[in-house]
């Protein structure tokens, strides 16, 4: 701002709003001034540490939770495969053992059908 003679003056803390920077926790959800007494206050607190472990205990549920989730799954799609190599290997016994002028012949209509090798592990 300029004074009468034209030079310029510091503006006044009044004259000149300065932002503060801010600090958000997302532990705690929360914006905290971003000096150091205040991070220092906030992280000392006994809601920060509180919010922290349940953070963390959160998130290791969720690990444990989806290893758990995959061995389930992966259990269940080798119960799944199992009993589809089972079912071709019976519908190709059935197809074999089929009248010559039924129509089960016409799904397996190759002469040499391999049962052994449909088989489960």
């Amino acid at each position: 701002r300029k004074e009468g003679g034209g030079r310029e003056r510091p503006a006044t803390m009044g004259e000149q709003w300065i932002s503060q920077k801010r600090y958000y926790c997302k532990y705690c959800n929360t914006w905290i001034a971003d000096n150091k007494s205040q991070r220092d206050r906030h992280e000392n607190g006994a809601r920060h540490k509180m919010a922290m472990e349940e953070f963390f205990k959160n998130r290791r549920e969720a690990k444990f939770q989806g290893a758990r989730d995959k061995r389930e799954l992966d259990k269940m799609l080798k119960e799944m495969e199992s009993a589809a190599v089972a079912a071709v290997a019976q519908d190709r016994v059935a197809a074999m053992s089929a009248p010559v002028g039924s129509s089960a012949g016409r799904f397996f209509p190759s002469a040499n059908l391999n049962v052994a090798a449909a088989a489960p592990e």
